[in-house]
Formats: C-alpha cells, structure tokens, sequence
C-alpha cells in the first residue's frame, strides 16, 4: 500500500468525471442487496434457534424473502419500481426499501407486507437507520443531472419525512455512527462527505477526498472507509478530526467500489 499523491488524485478526478453516468446507470442495474435479520432467538428452551432472513431487492419491483435456515424464497413482497436500498430498524419489525422512482416502501417483518408508502426525493437510493431506530436517512441521488441531492429524514414512529438536508451534487451512499450522532454522505460530483449532525439535521462539514463510491464505518466508530473507482484509492476519514488520515492505493487495473468492515 501507498500514500495517494496530487497526480494521481487528478488523474482519478478526469476518470470520475468521465464515467461517473454509467456507475450511477451499474450501480442501480446491478444492485441486488442482501441484508440479514434476526428476528429474535426463541424462548424456553435450549434448543431454540433464532430465526435468520434475508431481503432481497429486485428490480423487477419486489422484495425477496429468504429464511436463511432453508436457503428457500418464503415470501415475495411487492413494492415500488426499481427497489434499490434496504434497511431493517433494530428491534427486526420493520424493513424499509428505497424505490428508485421516489417512493420509500415500509414492510412489516412479520406479516411480509407493505403496510405504508412514503413519498421521497428524487431518486432515492441508499438508506440508513440510526442504531436507536427512530430516524431512517434516505439519500437521494442524481441520474444525468436530475436529482435533487438531498437526504430525506423519517420519523419511523409516523413514517413522515421531517426534515430534508441539502448535501453535495451527486450522494450516493449514507453511514451512521454507532452512536447515531454522525451521518456520513458520499458525494460522487463534488468528490467530497458531506457530514450531517443528527440532532440538528444540518451539515456541520465537508470533507474533500480522491473520489467517492461505497463508504462504511468501523463497529467503534473512530473511522470511516470510503472507496474511489477512478482514483483506485480508498480514504481513510478521523471521525474525531473529520479530517482524511490515510489514502491507500490500489492497482491501476483496481477500482474499489463498496467496502464493508467486520
């Protein structure tokens, strides 16, 4: 691994540049995101296991159910066109998906069924829920210039937006702190994070880096990961100091995308 030096910060900036379209056009093509639910360990006796899901978006406009024990397709929820991002509130009862034609799809877990749907922004595309539960973060992303780049904020107790945060051009992905007061926002065209205080809504700062994709948060929330395709870089960010401590540099022929942390 290398420090990332001007030149080919510049040189990642012109690829982003260039292809930034497209990945937005792959990214909600080929996104078919999977994410775990536990749904509570049973109990009374040793024996009992916990029940483990999985919700799969389609772009055909549904959600996949998998019980995860069995590896079989339990359920198949509708929901709106082009579901992208999903997100489960803590204690496993609701399940929330971005449909990229502007619409949030709210899921009761135990029933598999929508039970609201919630007007958003343009594009909606990532999502996050604040470890507390009460606040669900839905980005709303740019397609050839038409987004309104903002971040939409639900109250999950009335499943109403209450607030709207004005980030950089192009957000794509968003990370919350473990402790829920930080929300981390890649902006693709402005190459920056925009953070966002959770108490205020409001964005306290902007941190510039090589290029922006995927972004993740380690589990003690002292730093976030955030990967650059055109840069082949991933920036390392001090969410103490908000401030980039590390670039670490791939392959030419690399272009991370999305970073998860153990």
């Amino acid at each position: 691994m290398t420090m990332k030096n001007s030149s080919s910060v510049s040189m990642g900036q012109r690829w982003s540049d260039l292809y930034r379209p497209a990945l937005a056009i792959w990214q909600y093509l080929s996104s078919v995101l999977i994410i775990l639910l536990l749904l509570g360990a049973g109990l009374g006796t040793a024996t009992s296991q916990a029940q483990t899901i999985a919700y799969v978006t389609n772009l055909s406009g549904t959600v996949s159910v998998i019980d995860t024990m069995t590896n079989t397709v339990v359920a198949t929820i509708p929901v709106g066109i082009f579901p992208s991002g999903v997100a489960i509130t803590p204690d496993g009862t609701r399940v929330y998906v971005t449909n990229i034609f502007n619409s949030i799809s709210v899921i009761d877990a135990a029933s598999n069924t929508v039970v609201v749907t919630i007007p958003s922004g343009q594009f909606p595309t990532g999502i996050a829920i604040t470890p507390d539960g009460t606040r669900a973060y839905v980005v709303n992303q740019f397609v050839t210039n038409q987004g309104n780049n903002t971040v939409s904020v639900i109250d999950t107790m009335t499943n109403t937006i209450v607030a709207t945060i004005s980030v950089g051009r192009g957000p794509s992905e968003i990370a919350i702190t473990p402790d829920g007061t930080r929300a981390y926002v890649p902006d693709q065209q402005d190459v920056i994070i925009s953070v966002i205080d959770t108490a205020t809504n409001t964005v306290v700062t902007t941190i510039p880096v090589s290029g922006t994709a995927g972004i993740a948060i380690t589990p003690d929330g002292t730093r976030a990961y955030i990967t650059s395709p055109g840069g082949a870089t991933v920036s390392v960010i001090d969410t103490a100091t908000n401030s980039v401590v590390a670039t670490i540099s791939f392959g030419s022929n690399q272009n991370p995308f999305r970073v998860a942390i153990t």
